[in-house]
C-alpha cells in the first residue's frame, strides 16, 4: 500500500505554514532508535564527567561548601539555559544541540588541566550551560518522531530507561578510568560525546514544523501531538515534584564522593554507590513503561516524595557501602517517579510548544539540582557532610505533607 502523507495535528502559528510533506513512519523509527542510542552515550559520558570533576575538586583539595557550590553552579547554569535552549530548538530546529553537546565536550577537555579548585569552578558554568543547550531539544526531537504513533508513554520509558542505565555506568567507569589518571576520564567522555554528535548529525532526521509522520491510510489517529487538557492539571505539580527531587540528586553527586573518601571507599566503590542512585531511577522508570495508569494521578508523585524521604534517612545513618546503596536506590525510585511525570505532561503539547515545556522540565531539574548541593554544603560546613542528607530528608517528608494535602484539598473541591 502506498503512503499516505498525514500532517500532525494541534494548532500551528498562521504565520508558519505547514509544509507538505513528513517523514515516513520507517524512517521516523529507525532516526528515534538512533538518537536513543545516542543519547544513551552522551549521558554515559556526562555521568563520568559529573563524577570526575568532583574528584578533581577533591585531589586540588576543595572543601565541603565548595563542592556543594560545584554542584549549585553546574545545576543553576543548566537549569537557566534549559528553557532558553527549549525555544532555541523550536525556532530553528533541533539539530542545535549537537553544536552545544561538542561544546561540552571540549570544556570537559578544559577543566581537566586546571591546577585550581577555583579554575574548575570557572569552567563548570560553560559546561553545565552548554549541557542545558542539549536536552531539552533532544527531548522534544524524540516527542517530532514518534508523534502520531500512539505510543509516547512507551518511547519515553525506554529513553528514560536508557539514559539512567548510561548515568548509573558512568560514575564507575569515571572511577576505573580516574585510577589510570586525572586526564583519562575526561578524553575518555569527549571521545564519545564527539562520535555521539557525528551520528546525531549525519543519521537523524528531523521531523519539519507541521509535517507529520507516515503512517498507512487506515492508521487510527491519537492524542499524542495535542494539548491534552488534563495535563495541565497536574504540570506545574509535577514541576514541583521534580524540582525538590532533583535537590537530593544534586546532594548525591556533588557531596557523597567527599563523605566516601572520609569513610575509606575506593573510587570504583564510590562509582559503583554513586550509580545506585540512577538503578533507582531505573527501576522507576521500567515499572511505568509498563503501564499507563499513573497517568493524571498525584499518588505516584507523593510516592516520589516519600521514597527520597525514606531514602536519605537511610543515607543520614547509614555506615557501609550496603546500605547506601540500598538508600540511594529507594531515594532514585522517588526522584524518578517525579521525573517522569514532570516530562510526560511537558510533552503533551502540540509540536511548537514542546521545545519551551521541556526546558521548563529541566530548568526544574538545573534548579533542584543547584538548590540541593548550595543547601548541603552549608548544613555540612557546620555539621558535617553527614547531615546534608539528613536535612534534605526532612524536605522530602515536608512537601510529601504538603502534596497529601493539595490532593486531599483538590478530592474536596471536586466533591462540592
Amino acid at each position: 500500500m502506498a503512503e499516505e502523507i498525514i500532517p500532525a495535528s494541534g494548532d500551528e502559528p498562521e504565520d508558519q505554514p505547514a509544509p507538505d510533506v513528513g517523514l515516513t513512519q520507517a524512517r521516523a523509527w529507525r532516526g528515534m532508535i538512533i538518537l536513543l542510542g545516542a543519547a544513551f552515550f552522551v549521558e554515559l559520558a556526562v555521568g563520568m564527567g559529573r563524577l570526575a570533576v568532583q574528584f578533581l575538586g577533591i585531589k586540588l583539595h576543595a572543601s565541603p561548601m565548595m563542592l556543594g557550590v560545584y554542584g549549585t553552579v553546574m545545576a543553576g547554569a543548566y537549569g537557566l539555559l534549559a528553557p532558553v535552549s527549549g525555544r532555541v530548538s523550536d525556532r530553528f530546529g533541533r539539530k542545535i544541540s549537537i553544536l552545544f553537546i561538542s561544546i561540552v565536550a571540549l570544556s570537559g577537555l578544559f577543566i581537566a588541566t586546571q591546577k585550581t579548585a577555583l579554575g574548575v569552578l570557572a569552567v563548570i558554568p560553560l559546561f553545565a550551560g552548554a549541557l542545558g543547550f542539549f536536552w531539552p531539544p533532544v527531548q522534544a526531537w524524540i516527542g517530532d518522531l514518534v508523534s502520531g504513533t500512539g505510543k509516547l508513554h512507551r518511547v519515553l520509558g525506554n529513553f528514560n530507561l536508557l539514559w539512567t542505565s548510561a548515568l548509573m555506568l558512568g560514575p564507575p567507569l569515571c572511577g576505573y578510568l580516574w585510577q589510570k589518571g586525572t586526564l583519562a576520564p575526561f578524553l575518555v567522555a569527549s571521545l564519545i560525546i564527539w562520535a555521539s554528535a557525528a551520528v546525531m548529525l549525519f543519521f537523524v532526521p528531523v521531523r519539519q514544523r507541521g509535517a507529520g509522520v507516515a503512517t498507512e491510510a487506515h492508521a487510527p489517529a491519537d492524542a499524542d501531538d495535542r494539548a491534552d487538557p488534563r495535563a495541565d492539571k497536574y504540570l506545574r505539580l509535577a514541576w514541583a515534584a521534580n524540582f525538590i527531587g532533583y535537590s537530593v540528586v544534586g546532594i548525591v553527586r556533588s557531596l557523597f564522593p567527599k563523605l566516601a573518601v572520609e569513610m575509606g571507599f575506593s573510587p570504583v566503590m564510590t562509582g559503583w554507590v554513586t550509580g545506585a542512585f540512577c538503578g533507582g531511577q531505573l527501576l522507576a522508570f521500567g515499572i511505568v513503561r509498563q503501564t499507563t495508569r499513573w497517568q493524571y494521578r498525584r499518588a505516584p508523585m507523593i510516592i516520589g516524595m516519600a521514597g527520597g524521604a525514606l531514602g536519605m534517612a537511610g543515607a543520614y545513618f547509614g555506615r557501609s557501602p550496603a546500605i547506601f546503596v540500598m538508600s540511594f536506590v529507594i531515594a532514585g525510585m522517588g526522584v524518578g517517579f517525579a521525573y517522569v511525570g514532570s516530562l510526560f505532561y511537558s510533552l503533551c503539547a502540540p509540536q511548537h510548544r514542546r521545545g519551551r515545556r521541556c526546558g521548563v522540565h529541566e530548568m526544574m531539574v538545573g534548579a533542584g539540582g543547584g538548590l540541593g548541593p548550595l543547601l548541603a554544603g552549608t548544613v555540612a560546613t557546620y555539621w558535617g557532610v553527614r547531615a546534608s542528607f539528613g536535612v534534605e530528608g526532612l524536605i522530602f517528608a515536608a512537601a510529601m505533607v504538603v502534596f497529601v494535602g493539595y490532593s486531599l484539598a483538590g478530592r474536596l473541591r471536586s466533591s462540592t
